[in-house]
């Protein structure tokens, strides 16, 4: 009896197509690449606009825990500035990776103790930083 080769495991690697598709479908923008006659443009659209407000929302609440674990049990340093809020939380809610929300909850932790420390232009600068140029900065 003659070897068999053993059985082809599958590959967890993706091709750039497949991982093309798999996005698109994951964000709801796949209906021209599938031919996807099941829904039209303006369902996709809602359901894309759906799920960006729902990360958009998880992103800000899984930020609020983090900030709540930064929080020392002394006095808020005063009250804080309602147009610094609307734009901290317009910056943020687009952070989705743990590290950085991790640093923007130590950020809103540090304003609420201490109103003021922290520009919106810092705030800016920040968001557009990758991790990986976050955690440089920290360290200068």
């Amino acid at each position: 009896m003659a070897d068999l080769p053993p059985p082809k495991k599958e590959s967890s690697i993706l091709s750039s197509q497949e991982q093309t598709l798999r996005l698109a479908r994951s964000r709801g923008i796949d209906g021209m690449l599938t031919r996807n006659s099941d829904s039209t443009f303006e369902q996709r659209a809602t359901f894309r606009h759906l799920a960006d407000q729902a990360a958009r929302q998880r992103n800000l609440e899984a930020i609020m825990v983090m900030a709540s674990r930064n929080c020392e049990e002394t006095a808020a340093g005063g009250e804080m500035d309602s147009d610094w809020l609307t734009r901290f939380l317009q910056l943020a809610e687009d952070i989705s990776m743990v590290p950085m929300q991790q640093l923007w909850g130590r950020i809103f932790a540090i304003e609420i103790a201490t109103p003021g420390r922290f520009s919106i232009r810092a705030l800016t600068t920040l968001k557009e930083m990758t991790q990986r140029e976050a955690l440089l900065f920290q360290r200068i």
